[in-house]
């Protein structure tokens, strides 16, 4: 059944909580606060152009 929450897998056990390790690589790879495509600069529409007097 596909509503099985927990499976029976021997090599698991120990694995249900990431390490330090792979927390600071999700990290370092990852930004959530950031969208994947939009590199460093912003965008022609995003960017602030000063007011001509």
């Amino acid at each position: 059944m596909a509503t099985d929450q927990k499976r029976p897998d021997p090599d698991d056990e120990d694995m249900d909580e990431p390490t330090e390790e792979e927390l600071e690589r999700q990290k370092r790879s990852s930004p959530t606060w950031k969208h994947p495509d939009d590199g460093k600069e912003l965008s022609d529409r995003d960017q602030e152009f000063p007011l001509k007097p």
